[in-house]
C-alpha cells in the first residue's frame, strides 16, 4: 500500500485530550492487605470465569470479552454512590476532545479545537499509574480499595487466563458520568502502542433497570468482523484490548454511570494484536488466508477507517452536533478516507468491499454469566506475571529445515520467473538467514526470494524453541560445556523475525502479488509485513522507515547510483554488524561503476557510511542477473569472544 502523508488513525479525526503521552513509569506491585472485602461487601472480579479457556478464545478470535455479574450488587451499588457524591461534590470535569481540522505532511496534527460532549462529566483519578486526586481517592473508600487490591487482583486474574498479555497493574481509572441528554463518544481506540503501555480496557458498568430505549450502547468493532453492541447493564464487564479495539459510546438518554480501568503491560513486552485468528465457520477458506494478512495492526487501522467511513463521521455529529469546527474535521476525515482508497491495491481493495465486515457469531455476543468452581476459588492468586514460554517444538526441529519440504517448493514454484535471475538467491539467502538469526528483514521486490525468507525465519523460531526446551531440560551442552548463548537463548524477543517486504508491482515481470497466497499456503503470514508501495515512498516516511532496525537488507532493484542513493537513506536503520545485499552488481557496467567506487570507500573510518565491508559472489554460467554484493555495517560493531579455543 501506498500510504504517503496519511497520518495515525488516533489522529485522523480527533486527539484525545488529558493524558495521552504517558510517561514510562510502571507501578510498583500492590502489596496484598488481606481479603478482598469493605465492609462485609465482597469484590467477585477475583471469581470470574476465566479459567475454562472462554476468555482467551473469545479474545483472539473477537478482541473482547463480556461478563455479567461480575463485581457483585452490592460492590457496584457502592462505587455507584461514590461516583455520584464525586459528581454532587464537583470534582467530575465536561469531558473535553480535540478535533484535528489540519495536519502536516507526516500526518500530525497542526490545528485542532476542543469541543464537550453533551452532558458527560469524567475524573481520572489514576493515570500512569499515579494517584491524581488524593481528595476524591480519600472520600471514596470502595474505589480506594478498588485501586489499592482489587484491580491488581483482576489483573492477575486476566494475565493468569492469558499470559500473553504480560499486565503488571493498573495504569488508569477514570470515573464518569453521563447525565443522559444524548451524550456519547465518537469512533476511536482507547491508546497506540507507541504512545503507552496501555494493553487492556475493563469498564464495569454501574446501572440499575436499564431499557434498551435509554441507549448508551458500548459499540465495538472487531476488525474484520462487524460491530457488537453492549448495554451498561449494571455489573456487567467488559474486557478489550486498548490499542486495537475501534470502538464509541451511543447516546445515551438516561443517566449512565461507568467505572473504567486501564491495565498496563510489562514495559519489555509487545502489545497482543487481537483478535489475531478467525472465529471457526464465518470465513470461506479462499477469504481467511488472505484475510489472516489484513489482520496486521497497520492494516486494520487503514481498512476500518474505510468499512466504516459513514458511522465514523456520524459518530462525530452525535457527539459534538453541526458546527464549523465538526465540519472541519469531517472534512478532513472525507479526505482521509479517499488517500485511503487511492493507496490500496484495487484487487485488495475489492476483497475488503466484497467480503467484510463479517457479522460477530452469536456465541461470541453472549457475555458469560456462570462463576469458577470453588475449587478454582480457593487456587492461589498469581502476584507476579511472568511471560509465557515461546511455543514448544520438537527437540530436533533444527535439524534440515522448511525449504526442503515438497509442499514448500510447489508453494513457491509459481513465484519463479527466470527474468528476475534468483533462483539462487533463494537458497542463499535462506541460509545466511538461518545462520544470522535476524530479528527483522528489509527486502525490496517481492516475489520468489520473499519465500525463502520467510521460511528462513518460521524455522529460526521453531530452532530456537527446541534449544530453548533442551536448555531447560539442561540436556545443551558439549561434555560439560554449555552449548548456548545465555543472553541470546534467554531472549524469547530475539527468536522471532518479521519480514518487512516492499514492492510498487511495476516490474513487467514481478510476481509480488503471488506472496500473500504462497505465504498463507505455508502458514508463514505471521512472519511477513508486506507494502504495495513504493520503496522511495516508504523511506520518506518516517512513521515507517525511522522506527525501524533492520539486521538484513535485500535490495532487489535499481542500478548503479540509483543503488547507492537508496543504501544512504537505509543506513541508519541498519544495525552495526548488519548486512546489506544488492542484486546484479558485477558484470553491468553501469553498477558496476558504482561497485568500484564503494570499495575504495570500504574500511575508510571518515566516510559517511562509517567503516564497512564489502565482497560479492558472482554466477559464472550466466550473462545477467548473475551477482550479489554485501555490505556490512561494522561502525560501532566488534564480534564476540566467548572461548580461548574453537
Amino acid at each position: 500500500f501506498k500510504m504517503e502523508n496519511i497520518g495515525e488513525l488516533d489522529g485522523w479525526s480527533f486527539v484525545k485530550d488529558g493524558h495521552g503521552a504517558l510517561k514510562n513509569k510502571r507501578a510498583q506491585k500492590q502489596k496484598d492487605t488481606g481479603p478482598i472485602e469493605l465492609g462485609g461487601i465482597r469484590c467477585n472480579l477475583d471469581t470470574l470465569p476465566l479459567e475454562a479457556g472462554s476468555m482467551k478464545e473469545r479474545f483472539e478470535s473477537c478482541g473482547f470479552c463480556a461478563f455479567e455479574n461480575a463485581a457483585g450488587p452490592d460492590y457496584c451499588n457502592e462505587l455507584r454512590k461514590e461516583i455520584l457524591n464525586l459528581y454532587s461534590q464537583g470534582l467530575l470535569n465536561p469531558s473535553l476532545n480535540k478535533l484535528a481540522t489540519a495536519r502536516d505532511d507526516n500526518g500530525n496534527t497542526v490545528q485542532g479545537h476542543e469541543l464537550a460532549k453533551t452532558g458527560v462529566y469524567e475524573l481520572d483519578l489514576m493515570v500512569n499509574s499515579e494517584i491524581r486526586e488524593q481528595r476524591a481517592l480519600d472520600m471514596s473508600p470502595c474505589i480506594k480499595q478498588f485501586a489499592e487490591v482489587d484491580g491488581n487482583k483482576l489483573a492477575a486474574s486476566l494475565s493468569r487466563a492469558y499470559p500473553e498479555l504480560n499486565l503488571v497493574g493498573i495504569d488508569t481509572i477514570k470515573l464518569q458520568y453521563n447525565a443522559g441528554e444524548g451524550g456519547c463518544f465518537p469512533m476511536h481506540y482507547d491508546t497506540s502502542s507507541k504512545h503507552s503501555y496501555r494493553e487492556i480496557t475493563a469498564i464495569i458498568y454501574l446501572n440499575e433497570n436499564w431499557e434498551e430505549h435509554h441507549g448508551g450502547e458500548l459499540r465495538l468493532f472487531p476488525f474484520p468482523l462487524g460491530c457488537v453492541d453492549f448495554a451498561p447493564l449494571n455489573d456487567r464487564l467488559v474486557v478489550f484490548n486498548s490499542t486495537e479495539m475501534l470502538h464509541r459510546v451511543m447516546p445515551a438518554h438516561h443517566p449512565r454511570v461507568t467505572f473504567s480501568v486501564w491495565f498496563s503491560r510489562a514495559q519489555h513486552a509487545e502489545t497482543v494484536s487481537l483478535p489475531r485468528k478467525f472465529p471457526s465457520g464465518v470465513l470461506q477458506v479462499d477469504s481467511e488466508k488472505h484475510l489472516k494478512f489484513l489482520l496486521q495492526p497497520t492494516n486494520r487501522r487503514l481498512f476500518n477507517k474505510v468499512i466504516f467511513a459513514s458511522e465514523w463521521a456520524q459518530s462525530f455529529r452525535d457527539a459534538f452536533g453541526d458546527n464549523e469546527y465538526v465540519r472541519e474535521a469531517l472534512a478532513l476525515h472525507d479526505k482521509d478516507v479517499q488517500k485511503v482508497h487511492e493507496s490500496i491495491n484495487s484487487s485488495v481493495l475489492a476483497l475488503v468491499q466484497n467480503n467484510l465486515p463479517v457479522p460477530v457469531p452469536e456465541a461470541l455476543r453472549l457475555p458469560i454469566t456462570e462463576k469458577m468452581s470453588q475449587h478454582q476459588l480457593n487456587e492461589p492468586q498469581l502476584e507476579i506475571v511472568q511471560k509465557a514460554d515461546p511455543p514448544q517444538s520438537n527437540s530436533k526441529a533444527f535439524v534440515g529445515g522448511g525449504i526442503y519440504n515438497p509442499d514448500f517448493m510447489r508453494a513457491t514454484l509459481d513465484l519463479y520467473d527466470m527474468h528476475m535471475g534468483v533462483e539462487n538467491m533463494g537458497p542463499l539467502l535462506y541460509s545466511l538467514l538461518r545462520f544470522q538469526k535476524p530479528q527483522s528483514v528489509l527486502e525490496v521486490g517481492a516475489g520468489y526470494t520473499s519465500m525463502f525468507i520467510l521460511q528462513a525465519l518460521k524455522d529460526n523460531f521453531e530452532e530456537l524453541s527446541a534449544y530453548t526446551k533442551l536448555h531447560k531440560e539442561g540436556n545443551c551442552h558439549v561434555e560439560g560445556t554449555p552449548w548456548l548463548v545465555e543472553d541470546f537463548i534467554n531472549n524469547p524477543r530475539k527468536h522471532f523475525g518479521q519480514l518487512v517486504c516492499i514492492d510498487n508491482l511495476e516490474h513487467a515481470h514481478t510476481t509480488a502479488q503471488k506472496v500473500v497466497d504462497a505465504a498463507a499456503n505455508m502458514d508463514l503470514l505471521d512472519y511477513l509485513d508486506l507494502h504495495f508501495m513504493d520503496a522511495w515512498d516508504y523511506v520518506d516516511r518516517p512513521d515507517l522507515l525511522g522506527k525501524q532496525q533492520f539486521d538484513i537488507a535485500w535490495l532487489d532493484f535499481g542500478q548503479g547510483d540509483k543503488m547507492g542513493k537508496f543504501i544512504d537513506r537505509i543506513w541508519d536503520s541498519i544495525r552495526p554488524g548488519g548486512f546489506v545485499l544488492c542484486h546484479s552488481t558485477l558484470t553491468n557496467s553501469m553498477t558496476r561503476e558504482w561497485l568500484e567506487k564503494m570499495r575504495e570507500r570500504a574500511n575508510i573510518a571518515t566516510d559517511p557510511m562509517g567503516p564497512f565491508s564489502l565482497f560479492s559472489f558472482m554466477e559464472p554460467h550466466k550473462l545477467f542477473q548473475n551477482s550479489v554484493s554485501f555490505f556490512q555495517k561494522r561502525k560501532d560493531y566488534s564480534e564476540p569472544i566467548y572461548t580461548k579455543y574453537p
